[in-house]
C-alpha cells in the first residue's frame, strides 16, 4: 500500500536518483532496533541513504517537562509485532506489562534544524506517522511552530481510544471526542494554511510482504 504513496510523491522511477533520496526513521521500541540496523546496512550497499534514530518523537519540552526521556509500556509480551508498545497501559489484569524508558526527540526542532535550515533544502518531504496516540501532542506542537511549512505531505494513523489520552504526566487529558474532532479538521487545516497534503494510512504490510533485503 505504501508503495502507492511513494509513487505519488516521488514518482515510479525514484530509485534512478537514489543519491537524491534519504529516509530518516524514528523507533522507540528496542525490540525493532536490529531490523533497522539490517535495513541501513542493506540499503547502504545499494547507495540508498537510510538513518534510524532509536528514540520516540515528542511535541516539545512542555510534553516531557524538560526531560528527554519517556516511559513506554510493552503491554502484550511482544504479541502482534508489539502493537501494544505505547505510553499507556492496558486496563486488564491479564495484560503482560513491561516498563521501558526511552530517549525522545523533539520532532519540531528536528524539522526546523535539518529541513528548514539544511544547507541544501530538500525538494520534497514526506512524513509517515504512527505513534499510538501521541499524535495529539506532537501534531499541535508542529502546527504551532510552522513545521508543516517544510513538509509537503504526511500520512498518519489517528487513534481514538475510548478512555482518551493523558499527557504531561497525567495532568492533561484529551477525550475521545476531542481526538475525533482534531482528526476531522486536521487535513483541512494543513491544506488551507500550508498546502500540505494529508492521507490517513495504517500500513504494516512491509513487515509481511515476503521481500528480502536487497543484496
Amino acid at each position: 500500500m505504501y508503495d502507492d504513496v511513494f509513487d505519488n510523491e516521488f514518482g515510479v522511477h525514484r530509485t534512478h536518483d537514489r543519491e537524491k533520496i534519504c529516509v530518516l526513521a524514528f523507533e522507540p521500541n528496542p525490540a525493532h532496533r536490529q531490523r533497522h540496523q539490517d535495513l541501513a546496512t542493506a540499503y547502504a550497499r545499494q547507495g540508498w541513504r537510510y538513518r534510524a534514530f532509536y528514540a520516540a518523537v515528542r511535541g516539545g519540552s512542555w510534553e516531557s517537562r524538560g526531560h528527554d526521556k519517556l516511559v513506554f509500556y510493552r503491554n502484550d509480551g511482544h504479541a502482534n509485532n508489539d502493537w501494544g508498545f505505547s505510553v499507556g497501559t492496558m486496563h486488564s489484569e491479564k495484560a503482560h506489562i513491561e516498563k521501558i524508558e526511552v530517549a525522545t526527540i523533539d520532532i519540531t526542532q528536528f524539522v526546523m534544524k535539518h529541513v528548514a535550515h539544511a544547507s541544501t533544502r530538500p525538494r520534497r518531504v514526506l512524513m509517515k506517522m504512527d505513534i499510538e496516540g501521541s499524535e495529539y501532542a506532537v501534531l499541535p506542537h508542529m502546527l504551532a511552530n510552522n513545521a508543516f511549512r517544510y513538509i509537503d505531505a504526511i500520512t498518519a494513523e489517528f487513534h481514538h481510544w475510548s478512555r482518551g489520552f493523558l499527557f504531561i504526566k497525567g495532568t492533561l487529558h484529551i477525550s475521545q471526542v476531542e481526538s475525533i474532532e482534531f482528526s476531522n479538521i486536521f487535513s483541512y487545516l494543513l491544506k488551507a494554511v500550508y498546502n500540505t497534503t494529508f492521507r490517513t494510512v495504517d500500513d504494516e504490510s512491509f513487515l509481511f510482504d515476503g521481500k528480502k533485503f536487497p543484496i
